[in-house]
């Protein structure tokens, strides 16, 4: 996408808007997976697909079963539903949230912890408490396992929260790690 910007307009924008058009009408098709990179496709772009975010409310409601998310898919919708506007208000990206909360934080990866917390920092109210529980594993965890660019995501999440966090004690180990 970064790389070919004379392209975008053009070319890549009609081409997702047709996916997701086919999307609607072949969702038997697509996978858990599939939903979730074409949800992280339009989170870089900002695209607002009608069509997408009707499959992925209804793909919410179908799941029998909340497990079979991987926490990568989580993340993506998450992610998704932070940088496009109005999507944070949808019934997936509450559901996503919700299964985040259930789920114990220990089994995300520390790259999927960055990822919910820049998520979560930019969806107010709904992402608070998430991202506290986000900001805490991260803290009980030392940042052991963390790469830079994981703790300057937690870095910037951080300064991007609304409303109060236990931040202090975070913020030095961040600034600690990211200087060593």
């Amino acid at each position: 996408w970064v790389l070919m910007p004379h392209c975008r307009g053009t070319t890549f924008q009609p081409l997702l808007c047709d996916a997701a058009s086919a999307l609607r009408f072949r969702r038997a098709e697509f996978s858990v997976r599939d939903l979730a990179l074409l949800a992280g496709a339009f989170a870089k772009t900002g695209i607002a697909s009608v069509d997408l975010v009707g499959v992925l409310n209804d793909r919410t409601q179908d799941l029998e079963r909340a497990d079979d998310l991987s926490n990568r898919d989580i993340c993506f919708f998450l992610v998704a539903a932070s940088q496009v506007e109005s999507w944070a208000d949808e019934p997936f990206a509450v559901a996503n949230v919700v299964e985040v909360l259930r789920r114990d934080p220990s089994s995300f990866s520390s790259h999927d912890l960055s990822t919910l917390a820049q998520a979560f920092s930019r969806m107010g109210d709904l992402g608070q408490t998430p991202l506290q529980n986000v900001l805490d594993e991260a803290f009980r965890r030392q940042l052991l396992g963390f790469a830079p660019r994981d703790r300057a995501q937690l870095l910037g999440a951080l300064a991007k929260a609304e409303g109060p966090t236990r931040r202090t004690a975070l913020v030095r180990l961040l600034v600690r790690g990211l200087a060593n």
